[in-house]
């Protein structure tokens, strides 16, 4: 069937208009519920976005346990974030978006903890099974934001195979600080709605052809923002109202109530331990918006991931959002050396220099050592 509808290329609705280095060559072609069966006999699901060639290429995954069937709706929600699958189909890589165990129309159930052994080991066999598939050349990088990068940050410090490339956009790395507990004090709102919206999406099924045409319809602009108005006067309720289902409330009580000190959970959740295990090429962004759940995971990574740096220059990107242009790149504030000349580090590592990054790390008791490698903090 025909893809979803691509906004990325061209004027967007925040005002600007891509400048898109590689320009879209190719139709694609879109394979809904696509399955993958797991070792243990669990059969995830997922969509595949591909281009119409007979040359194998590169493989893309976007991978979360956010419904996949209202990702290509285009419904303005914290769970879209997968990327402009689309345009990176029409670029020339097969794009798959898969619902991890027990979420979407994936069997299994899921599990209390977030980026565990048995979503690790799901993830492994995934991206096992996309680099055997005959229009993949044996090369597997991932995409998109929030949840999503975390799980690529994860994915690529667990070194696991085939995985060639990740452009993570708005990871938090230390899901202690950055996501449940804010230096100490609950962010009991936050979880309560993320809960409630993710897990009542579940609930969604949507025919192929369904999602398509609502692709089209919610991407325009007046729809746009019609619904952006309508979330923002029911958020406050969503949390009181939605049917949220057991392992969901399972996994808020084992953030929120079970675990209110930094400890194994959050060590074991977090990316921040496995950044220094990082071999691959890594394309770091962040928007500058959620100063307290996604920015400080961006530089936290550019500081920690020891795989060979290149130093230039950054630049701020349209509508305040950064741009990031290289191999391992740096949010725009990164002007030399990876050192910020603005926001605050939360706590730099040791070392000097930009050639040899530090395979160090700060201890997390809310102290930072004075950096010795020069930069403004």
């Amino acid at each position: 069937m025909r893809p979803p509808r691509s906004t990325l290329d061209g004027p967007q609705f925040a005002g600007w208009t891509s400048d898109a280095a590689v320009r879209p060559r190719y139709r694609v072609r879109t394979e809904p519920d696509v399955k993958i069966p797991l070792p243990d006999g669990t059969v995830l699901v997922g969509d595949l976005h591909r281009p119409v060639t007979d040359q194998p290429q590169p493989a893309l995954l976007g991978w979360s346990p956010y419904n996949k069937d209202l990702m290509p709706t285009g419904v303005p929600a914290p769970f879209n974030e997968p990327g402009d699958v689309t345009y990176l189909a029409r670029c020339g890589y097969p794009v798959a978006v898969v619902n991890a165990r027990g979420t979407g129309r994936s069997g299994g159930t899921l599990p209390p903890e977030m980026f565990g052994p048995t979503e690790m080991d799901d993830l492994r066999a995934t991206i096992a099974w996309l680099a055997s598939r005959p229009w993949c050349d044996g090369r597997v990088a991932m995409t998109g934001m929030s949840y999503f990068a975390i799980s690529q940050l994860m994915a690529a410090g667990h070194r696991i195979p085939h995985l060639a490339a990740i452009a993570p956009f708005g990871a938090a790395t230390d899901l202690y600080r950055m996501l449940a507990y804010h230096n100490g004090t609950q962010t009991s709102g936050f979880l309560g709605r993320y809960i409630a919206i993710n897990g009542a999406a579940q609930r969604a099924r949507l025919h192929p052809v369904l999602r398509h045409a609502l692709g089209h319809l919610v991407g325009t602009r007046p729809a746009q923002t019609a619904i952006r108005a309508a979330m923002a006067r029911a958020l406050p309720q969503l949390t009181r109202r939605l049917p949220v289902p057991g392992p969901w409330l399972r996994r808020w009580s084992a953030y929120a109530l079970d675990a209110p000190l930094d400890g194994p959970l959050y060590r074991d959740s977090s990316a921040w331990p496995r950044l220094p295990d990082i071999d691959i090429p890594v394309l770091i962004g962040s928007e500058w918006s959620m100063v307290g759940l996604h920015l400080p995971g961006a530089f936290d990574a550019w500081h920690a991931v020891t795989a060979r740096r290149r130093c230039s220059s950054g630049r701020a990107g349209p509508a305040g959002r950064s741009s990031a242009t290289r191999r391992r790149s740096s949010p725009s504030t990164i002007t030399s050396c990876g050192a910020p000349t603005t926001a605050t580090r939360r706590c730099p590592p040791s070392g000097t220099g930009c050639t040899a990054p530090s395979a160090g790390r700060a201890p997390r008791t809310g102290r930072c050592p004075t950096p010795t490698h020069g930069g403004s903090t």
